[in-house]
C-alpha cells in the first residue's frame, strides 16, 4: 500500500442506499418508475443488486429524487473498485499474472 493512498475496507452499497431512500420517503418502486421513466424491472434489479447505478441511471434518479446524479454514480464507482480490489486481492497470485 502506497503512502497517503486510502483504501477502505468497506464501501457504500448504492443499492441499499436506495431502497432506503424510497422507504424514508414512502416510494414505492413503481413510483418511482413513474416519476424517474426507468423500468420497474430495473428498479427492482437495482435495488437487488443484479444490475448497477450507470450514469443514465443516476440522472434518471437524480430527476426523480432530488439526489445529485454525482452521488448515486459515485457511489456505484466506489463500489465497483472496491469489489474489484478486493476480487484482486483474494485471487491467487498466478490468476493477477
Amino acid at each position: 500500500m502506497g503512502v497517503g493512498r486510502f483504501n477502505p475496507n468497506y464501501a457504500p452499497n448504492p443499492a441499499r442506499h436506495l431502497a432506503e431512500v424510497l422507504e424514508s420517503r414512502e416510494i414505492s418502486q413503481a413510483e418511482l418508475s413513474r416519476r424517474s421513466g426507468l423500468s420497474e424491472k430495473l428498479i427492482s434489479e437495482i435495488i437487488s443488486g443484479k444490475n448497477p447505478i450507470t450514469a443514465k441511471t443516476a440522472v434518471a434518479l437524480e430527476k426523480a429524487l432530488d439526489v445529485s446524479a454525482k452521488i448515486w454514480f459515485g457511489m456505484q464507482n466506489e463500489r465497483d473498485l472496491f469489489m474489484a480490489r478486493k476480487e484482486l486481492e483474494e485471487a491467487p497470485a498466478s490468476a493477477t499474472a
